[in-house]
């Protein structure tokens, strides 16, 4: 009969181990690092730590352009009763879908916290910014009770995933043979003098998220999309600066009777968004942050009042058309560039005001498209370049009539204009069903009845933690219309606070699928929740 965890730990005290996670011996959890070669180098770990979420190796830093591989195996004690040993890798057995995967982050090259088993195939490479001041690498491991962890009492493991196999293990391979070659991914030859940094002079990276910003917006203007709007539409877009002075900024807190609705100040600039705080209120302890602080249910939260009727069809100067773009190093080696539009109001079936639709295109370590993220209404469904039409590199996308969702066709979109009213939808070759936006600069918009007018192009909101060309907005975390008698009749967030594909544990999706190259905690996560 195997000796119980308590038991084990009382004996270990008695030999001078101490009980709080069964503590290793002194070999163990460390790097131990070597030279393979002048410009290769690797750092093995045995048994890391399992005993927390998190450790910090400080022995193995990274550079920028570093080259990472990843090898890894063995097993944990996981505690418990019967066999509880797993694989640190590939677990399996009961909750292992969910629970006792080892984790690594390095920084800027990886999501946070990932699973060993999903990046160990994957080429990772640390951008040429890093914007994180500790670039150690950290291992973790997912576990819902840490006490009992370790590498005590071997047992072969449940369905004998773990007989006649040691302890876990990690081996880091660090190549910088590249180091001087400092590009975003490998690009085209027509893009190696603004994707590739070169020693002088260098080029501007102001949002500093390892790609130079002139690279951004070529990339972001070869990729726009094109957008058809359905004839049915009845909010076209807005931009941010055509809707601030026709609305107002307010907080709001639904535990107070009467509900509490207190104005800020009247038609706010996009700086006058930031700095702001309300206190305990109506029994919540909490102070809330008009920059920092973002509701779950848009209960205590910050808001833009919804617009006056007469400005919620959005505006018919084109010019105004204005479509936001995010651009960042993904965790493909790659780049991908957020398109964002904006609206006024959106009156599908939840009416609401404040409506933020975007697209991904999602690029391969050439920068060639491989696929696109479309934000539904509740999640970011990736389709692959092939599902898109594409004009030269443009793809088509198309656009719900009031409730603005992205999809890769029209025929499922209601529109008017067909000979045939009944069944009406989106058709490319009936030009009376779609108003087509050409969303790059110096695109245009075509209308049903043939004439033309001016796209509002493209503008680079930067990243959360380093805006570009003023938008500051993205850095306000409260809702983008009034609140309403339930959520989906609320206002919604904007880009970077988005609601569409949110994790369980906040991460942002909508704003940092796949993002690498940045602090992800401070980017992709709000630095506080309210109700």
């Amino acid at each position: 009969m195997r000796n119980s965890p308590l038991r084990l730990a009382a004996a270990m005290a008695l030999i001078g181990f101490g009980t709080t996670g069964f503590v290793l011996p002194a070999h163990a959890q460390q790097a131990s690092c070597r030279s393979v070669s002048p410009t290769r180098t690797q750092c093995r770990i045995d048994q890391p730590r399992v005993t927390q979420r998190m450790t910090v190796y400080s022995q193995v830093a990274f550079q920028p352009n570093d080259r990472v591989s990843i090898e890894a195996g063995g097993c944990v004690q996981t505690g418990g009763h019967g066999k509880t040993w797993k694989r640190y890798v590939d677990p399996r057995g009961p909750n292992s879908d969910r629970l006792y995967h080892g984790l690594i982050q390095i920084p800027g090259a990886t999501t946070g916290l990932e699973r060993i088993v999903d990046v160990r195939t994957r080429a990772l490479v640390v951008p040429l910014s890093i914007n994180v001041t500790d670039t150690s690498l950290r291992l973790g491991y997912e576990d819902d009770n840490y006490s009992d962890n370790g590498y005590w009492s071997h047992d072969d493991g449940d369905g004998n995933q773990c007989k006649g196999v040691g302890n876990a293990w990690v081996l880091i391979t660090i190549d910088r043979s590249a180091r001087a070659s400092r590009c975003v991914g490998t690009p085209p030859a027509d893009l190696t003098s603004v994707c590739c940094v070169r020693s002088s002079p260098q080029l501007p990276d102001d949002d500093k998220d390892g790609i130079p910003d002139r690279c951004e917006q070529i990339l972001a203007e070869r990729f726009a999309p094109i957008v058809y709007h359905s004839t049915d539409e009845s909010n076209f877009p807005v931009n941010v600066n055509w809707f601030l002075p026709k609305t107002s900024l307010w907080f709001y807190d639904d535990g107070c009777t009467p509900d509490l609705k207190q104005q800020i100040l009247g038609a706010p600039a996009q700086g006058q968004l930031l700095g702001h705080s309300f206190g305990p209120s109506c029994g919540s302890g909490d102070t809330v942050r008009s920059d920092a602080t973002r509701s779950k249910s848009k209960q205590r939260t910050f808001f833009l009042a919804d617009v006056a009727d007469q400005f919620r069809s959005g505006s018919r100067d084109t010019n105004d058309w204005i479509t936001y773009v995010h651009a960042y190093l993904n965790n493909l080696g790659g780049v991908t560039i957020q398109y964002w539009r904006f609206y006024a109001y959106n009156d599908a079936i939840n009416n609401h005001g404040g409506d933020w639709e975007g697209v991904h295109v999602i690029l391969n370590r050439q920068l060639s498209p491989i696929g696109i993220g479309l934000l539904g209404h509740t999640s970011v469904d990736q389709k692959p370049w092939s599902a898109f039409t594409v004009e030269g590199s443009h793809p088509r996308v198309f656009s719900e009539g009031g409730g603005h969702a992205t999809h890769e066709r029209g025929d499922g979109i209601q529109s008017r204009g067909c000979p045939v009213p009944i069944g009406c939808v989106i058709d490319p070759n009936q030009p009376a069903t779609f108003v087509r936006q050409e969303t790059w600069p110096g695109g245009q918009v075509s209308w049903p009845d043939g004439h033309k007018s001016p796209s509002g192009g493209l503008l680079n909101m930067g990243e959360k933690s380093h805006p570009l060309n003023g938008q500051v907005f993205i850095q306000y975390s409260g809702i983008w219309g009034s609140p309403g008698t339930i959520q989906a009749t609320s206002g919604y967030w904007g880009p970077v606070y988005n609601e569409t594909g949110m994790r369980d544990d906040g991460f942002l999706t909508a704003w940092c699928n796949q993002m690498i190259g940045l602090d992800v905690s401070q980017e992709c996560y709000p630095s506080a929740t309210s109700r």
